[in-house]
Order: C-alpha cells, then sequence, then structure tokens
C-alpha cells in the first residue's frame, strides 16, 4: 500500500525501480553463479544502473531527505548524550565524601554566604538550595572525581569523545572506500543507517547513573555508523549527483570541451585554462568549470540548509520533552527528559531515512580487487589515496591539510561547548538547549545568506572560507578573556555559529571541483578519514590542559593552535592550479 502511493505521488522517483530495496539488497548478497562468471563480469542486479547515468530528480531528493533525517543525530552527539553523561557522571561524583558546595554564579564564585555549605547529605533535601542562599548559587561536587575511575567528571566526557572519534576513523579507514565497488554504496549506507538508529534507541535504557558509561559505549558506535553513512555513502552519492547533473551532460558529451581537456592535460599546463591557445576552448572550460561550481554550491548549500532546518526543528521537540520532564530539584539523578530526548531523535529520523533510501538509486562501480583482502582495501587505498594525492594532486592535498588543520580546533570548541555551559554555569539542561536554539537559528541564517552571495558571485568560495576561519578565532579568545556573565554566552554563539555553520557546506563544495572523477568515495574518506583521525587532537589537548589547570577556558583556548597554523596554509591554495591538477589526472584515464 505503501509503496502503491508513493509509485503515484512520486512517478518520478520510483519509475525504473522493481523491487523494494531490502529486496534488492537481498537479491545482491545472492552468489554469482558460474555461468553468469563465465559470461563475463558479474549480472546486474534489479534497479541497479550504471555510475555514469543522469542524475535522477529523486536522487538530489534522496540525498537532502538524508541530510534531514540524519541531522537530528548532531544534537544527540553534541548536547543530549554529553549532557546525559556529564549528568550521571556529576551526580556520581557528588556522592564522594565530600559531598558538595554552593557556589555564586560560576564553578570558581564566591561561596554562598560565604560558606558553600549544603543541607546534610543523604537527606530528602541533600541537593536542594539552603534558605538564604542567593538565586544565581549553584552546587558544584567539592570532590570532582567519579569514582572508580579517578577522573574528573567533565574529563570523563571529554576522553569518551576522543575514543569515539578514535572508533570512527578506524571505520572509515576500514570501510569507508568500500562504497566504491560493486553496489556496495546503498547497502552499507542502509545498514550503517540501521546501525545508529538502534543504537540511539537503546541508550535511553540506562537509568541508573551508575551505568553512565554504557550510554558512551553506544554513543562511540552510533557516531561510527553516522560517519561512515555521511563522510562515505553520502558524500559519494553527492559527488555523483553533481558529475551526471543535467547541466553539465552537454558538455561532458562535447568532444569539443573533451579535446580541451585532453589538451590541458598533454601539455601539462600549470597556469589552467587560460593557458590554452585556443580562446573557443577555454571559453567551453570555464563554462563547464562555472556550471560545476555553481552545482556544487547549490547542492551542498542545500544539503547543509536541510542538515540544519531539520536540526532546528527536532532541537525544539526535544526542548518540550525536557521541559516537561524538567527533574525536581530534589532528585538531580532523573535523567528521564534527557534519555527521551534522546529516543525522539530515532523515531522522527526512522520515516525521513526510509524515504531518502526508498527514493536511492543503486549504481554499480567496478568490482572488487583480485589480489587481497577487501578487509585491507580501506588501509591500502588510503594510503594509496594519500600518495596519489601527493604525487598527482598536491593542491588538493594541501587544501585538505588546512581544512583538516582548523577543523582539529572546531571540533574541540563543538565537543566542548555545551561542556562549558553546564560546567562554567551548572546550567540545567533546558537553559542550554534554550542556547543552543539561539545557535541555531543565527546557523540558519547564515547559510542561507551565504547559499544567496555564493550562487551570484565567481570566486567566492575561497574567500569566504579565510574569513570564516578568522572569524571562528574570536571564540576561543573570547571563551579566555570574557563570558563571565550569561548574557556574553550569546555573543560568543552569534560569532561561532556565523563563522562555524556555513563553513563546512563551504569547503566541501569548494573542494568538489578539485576531485577527479571516479575518486569521489576514496577522497571523501580519506577526507572524513583525517578528519576523524584528527579530530580528537583538539578535545585531547583541550582535556590534558583542562586536566593540568582545572580550567577548561584554557584548555578551549590551547586548540586554537591548530588552526592559527591551517589558515595561512589555505591561503596558499590556488584554484586554477588544482583544477588543471584534476583535469591532468583525469586525461590520463581518459575521464571526462
Amino acid at each position: 500500500m505503501i509503496l502503491t502511493f508513493l509509485e503515484r505521488v512520486f512517478p518520478a522517483c520510483v519509475s525504473g525501480r522493481e523491487s523494494h530495496p531490502v529486496q534488492a539488497f537481498a537479491s545482491l548478497m545472492e552468489p554469482d553463479t558460474e555461468a553468469q562468471k563465465q559470461e563475463g563480469g558479474i549480472k546486474e542486479h534489479e534497479g541497479t544502473i550504471p555510475e555514469d547515468q543522469p542524475t535522477a530528480p529523486c536522487e538530489l531528493r534522496s540525498i537532502f531527505a538524508y541530510f534531514g533525517g540524519g541531522a537530528p543525530v548532531a544534537n544527540v552527539l553534541l548536547i543530549f548524550l554529553p549532557l546525559l553523561v556529564l549528568t550521571q557522571a556529576k551526580y556520581e561524583a557528588s556522592t564522594n565524601n565530600e559531598f558538595i558546595e554552593w557556589r555564586l554564579d560560576l564553578i570558581d564564585g564566591d561561596l554562598c554566604n560565604m560558606t558553600g555549605t549544603p543541607n546534610p547529605a543523604g537527606s530528602p533535601e541533600a541537593y536542594v538550595k539552603p534558605d538564604g542562599y542567593d538565586k544565581g548559587c549553584r552546587w558544584f561536587p567539592v570532590n570532582k572525581n567519579v569514582p572508580g575511575v579517578d577522573v574528573d567528571y567533565t574529563g570523563v566526557m571529554i576522553f569518551g569523545s576522543v575514543i569515539s572519534m578514535i572508533l570512527s576513523a578506524i571505520c572509515l579507514v576500514t570501510l569507508g572506500p568500500l562504497p566504491d565497488f560493486k553496489t556496495l554504496r546503498f547497502p552499507i549506507l542502509m545498514y550503517s543507517t540501521m546501525l545508529w538508529v538502534v543504537m540511539l534507541a537503546i541508550i535511553p535504557a540506562f537509568a541508573s547513573t551508575g551505568a553512565w558509561i554504557g550510554p558512551l559505549v553506544l554513543m562511540s558506535v552510533a557516531s561510527a555508523a553516522w560517519a561512515l553513512s555521511f563522510e562515505s555513502c553520502i558524500s559519494g552519492y553527492v559527488m555523483v549527483a553533481i558529475w551526471n547533473h543535467a547541466d553539465l551532460q552537454p558538455l561532458r558529451t562535447d568532444p569539443n570541451v573533451a579535446a580541451s581537456i585532453r589538451e590541458l592535460g598533454a601539455v601539462k599546463k600549470e597556469g589552467g585554462v587560460a593557458s590554452l591557445k585556443d580562446a573557443d576552448a577555454a571559453e567551453k572550460i570555464e563554462e563547464y568549470l562555472r556550471i560545476s561550481e555553481s552545482l556544487s554550491v547549490r547542492i551542498n548549500m542545500i544539503g547543509s540548509l536541510c542538515f540544519i532546518s531539520f536540526q532546528f526543528i527536532t532541537l525544539l521537540i526535544q526542548v518540550v520533552i525536557v521541559y516537561i520532564l524538567e527533574p525536581d530539584e530534589a532528585d538531580p539523578k532523573d535523567t528521564l527528559g534527557l534519555r527521551m530526548a534522546v529516543l525522539s531523535v530515532a523515531v522522527v529520523a526512522i520515516p525521513v531515512l526510509a524515504l531518502s533510501l526508498f527514493w536511492m538509486k543503486k549504481r554499480r562501480g567496478p568490482e572488487f580487487p583480485t589480489k587481497g583482502s577487501i578487509f585491507l582495501i580501506g588501509a591500502r587505498r588510503a594510503i594509496e589515496t594519500t600518495k596519489l594525492l601527493y604525487k598527482e594532486l598536491p593542491e588538493l592535498l594541501l587544501f585538505i591539510t588546512g581544512r583538516i588543520l582548523v577543523w582539529m580546533t572546531t571540533s574541540a570548541l563543538l565537543q566542548t561547548a555545551v561542556l562549558f555551559l553546564e560546567r562554567e554555569f551548572a546550567m540545567e539542561g533546558s537553559e542550554i538547549i534554550g542556547m543552543i536554539l539561539y545557535y541555531m537559528v543565527i546557523g540558519v541564517l547564515a547559510n542561507v545568506t551565504f547559499y544567496m552571495i555564493a550562487s551570484t558571485m565567481n570566486s567566492f568560495m575561497k574567500p569566504a572560507i579565510i574569513l570564516m576561519c578568522c572569524l571562528g578565532q574570536f571564540v576561543p579568545f573570547y571563551l579566555l578573556f570574557g563570558v563571565r556573565e550569561k548574557w556574553e554566552v550569546f555573543i560568543w554563539f552569534t560569532v561561532g555559529s556565523v563563522s562555524l555553520s556555513p563553513m563546512n557546506a563551504m569547503m566541501k563544495s569548494y573542494m568538489v571541483e578539485l576531485i577527479p572523477k571516479g575518486y569521489s568515495s576514496a577522497v571523501n574518506s580519506l577526507d572524513g578519514c583525517f578528519e576523524t583521525i584528527t579530530a580528537w587532537i583538539g578535545p585531547l589537548v583541550a582535556g590534558i590542559v583542562f586536566t593540568a589547570t582545572d580550567s577548561l577556558r584554557w584548555g578551549m583556548f590551547a586548540s586554537s593552535i591548530f588552526a592559527f597554523i591551517g589558515i595561512p596554509v589555505l591561503m596558499k591554495i590556488s584554484r586554477e592550479k588544482a583544477v588543471a591538477q584534476r583535469h591532468l589526472l583525469e586525461d590520463k584515464h581518459c575521464i571526462l
């Protein structure tokens, strides 16, 4: 009934599909017969189309739907899971013999009434604010180490995030390039999606504060599956959609354009298309690059808008849940609101992701290499791709290097933002979510603004990226020397959202035109691998400095050193030189 309804409402999206995705994947897993092998090649499965077929409208909708359906996971990984683990670990720290103390506004603020003395431990009102204390008084554990692990309760979440990032990196190294082969992009996307949805659905079962390690473990698994689905599978689909878009088809199939590309590559021109003697050929190449860049900006920015919009809508739902189920002051170990907020993501994501997977078309890539284990393909491809970039595409490698250095700082700021608000100001979940909502609104406006500007201005992307990177470095300075009052958080979040929200989509858009055709999943997997392999370094530096100084402000400031190195690297990128290197490599393999 559902399939019939979809066929009537979206006929263009289901044309050519003769089976349900699950049924198609079941047929994919059937072993090839000897007859099929002897006929030469593997028999095409139902619903499978070649990699170079024109992009169907439903494929773009499926990509945008996945951006939307997967977006709420960012809420969980950056907000609700850290809050859940932090709340549970903080309560466990308060059960130490030293119990708690009450301070004014900040963790290092003045002791309330000069003493900070709490109500008697073990009494029904042990965590209730004593009579006569100021409204801004908040309780903090005297001994901040969690029993059993002897680590600060904030450090538990920081180092837990580091472990989660390392697991994601291993996943991308081993499985990331596999979507390039056969029809594996679709089934890997489907099963990785199912995995992270199930993990998020299980996390709410951990109600006991002593079981805080359970959500951390499940978070690591969900984060790895989510990274695989986005960094490898969806990024690969985005590249294929751009290359095969109807706006590029006439130019891609034009023999004059192909000849011009070959000329550019054969003489190894480093001056880009301007070095071509044939003015008409140079004009066509410029048109090809202009359309390619425009498509890249449009698709990536729309995907980013879908991501942030769904993230915002889901956050509104989660705000209502947390507000309705907000714990009583006397029972700080009650995490029902936070756990239900995590569960709501799975509930919201399932129908949107199901629709995305239904629209998604399976495109067939090359067969697996005949030598070596397929489980080592990822590691070999990562090494080979790195060597390829170093030898053939040094400008692309330089761009990825600069992007990753900036990301190391950005990752530390994002991973510790919620922890900062809870630790420094002892904010309740509802207060923090209100701040995040404000961040999301500014982020949507920033993405819309930069999408409109980038769609009308040529060569805007690189200057905009540099500008956003520089603006983002205001945040760690302001956190160190300011943000002593709650209202200052709005200044922090305004600058941070304007600079960080559109940055990833802008960098991905810029990188698209630098990646040769046929290398999308490999390069994106390597980029995602570098991103996740190094993403933990920023938080680790922040965690080490935090442990040494007992100040999260200094920890977050210390992580900014990576961006100060990365920004000059990005400034050295030559777009024309990078595009020429891409076309030279494509020409070697007769690719257009």
